[in-house]
């Protein structure tokens, strides 16, 4: 980095980013919430597809027939 004001400017900013990315990361920060938040979403997504995919498994395995059996 450079020297003089435009240098310590530069570093003064670096360690304020810094600070601002470690609470981020913390628990109830930003960053920490939104990851929470995919990986429910992810948990939700695998879990309601495992189930979908289970009841097919069921009614294909046991011949039932869904809806008017057209």
């Amino acid at each position: 980095m450079g020297e003089g004001e435009e240098g310590e400017e530069m570093r003064r900013r670096v360690r304020e980013v810094g600070e601002m990315a470690k609470k981020a990361m913390e628990v109830g920060g930003s960053s920490y919430v939104n990851m929470t938040v995919l990986i429910e979403d992810v948990k939700g997504y695998v879990k309601e597809n495992v189930v979908i995919e289970d009841v097919k498994g069921y009614v294909k395995e046991n011949h039932v027939v869904v809806g008017n059996g057209l």
